[in-house]
């Protein structure tokens, strides 16, 4: 979080992000630095579910989500030896 900034009842920061994404600013309509860091939890959350996202279809591919789920299932199968499930 940077350039944390109040003006009257809004609370407006920049979220800096990895390597080549641009600077997210982010204007709330409250004020308050715990609004900020519940906003930049989100904000943190949504990046992981998408770098998640990324890794499962690197991992396992497939164009519908339904190849996906099989070839996660085959995968599990596989493992299970391993992962005692």
């Amino acid at each position: 979080i940077t350039h944390l900034r109040r003006e009257q009842m809004r609370t407006r920061f920049d979220v800096q992000r990895p390597e080549s994404q641009p600077t997210l600013s982010v204007e709330l309509n409250i004020p308050g630095v715990h609004n900020v860091l519940n906003a930049a939890a989100v904000v943190a959350e949504h990046a992981a579910a998408l770098e998640l996202a990324g890794a499962l279809l690197e991992k396992f591919g497939g164009d519908t989500l339904a190849e996906i789920k099989e070839r996660v299932r085959l995968w599990r199968k596989k493992t299970a030896k391993f992962t005692g499930r």
